[in-house]
């Protein structure tokens, strides 16, 4: 009885740990771009706008000008 007893307090000990390990990490988490990124996309979302939507929209854009710049630049060289 007295040796299952010191395996269980082991045991739980080995999981408070590994919850402490687990919470460390969560919060390191937190703080990488990523995370903020995403929170700030719900927070768009839940104001009704789309905002990996309006990213996209934005990228085409600078495509469409480094497309057009690109294309006068070769204009120029000819």
């Amino acid at each position: 009885m007295g040796s299952d007893l010191v395996r269980v307090i082991r045991q739980i000990a080995q999981v408070k740990r590994r919850i402490d390990d687990i919470d460390r990490e969560v919060e390191t988490l937190k703080g990488s771009d990523l995370f903020t990124f995403r929170a700030d996309c719900e927070t768009a979302r839940e104001a009704g706008r789309d905002m990996l939507d309006e990213l996209a929209v934005r990228v085409d854009g600078q495509i469409a000008e480094a497309t057009q710049a690109l294309a006068d630049l070769q204009d120029q060289a000819t």
